[in-house]
């Protein structure tokens, strides 16, 4: 049981930092853009 709770935190920490890398990809992509579109 305490394997199968294990695997279940394991496994919502990599969704969240998936989630973390895709957001941090928006913001970067977003700051981009913008510097792009001042020059």
């Amino acid at each position: 049981m305490a394997i199968f709770t294990t695997k279940l935190v394991i496994l919502k920490v990599q969704q969240t930092n998936i989630s973390v890398i895709i957001w941090q990809h928006i913001a970067l992509f977003y700051f981009v853009y913008t510097i792009l579109k001042l020059h």
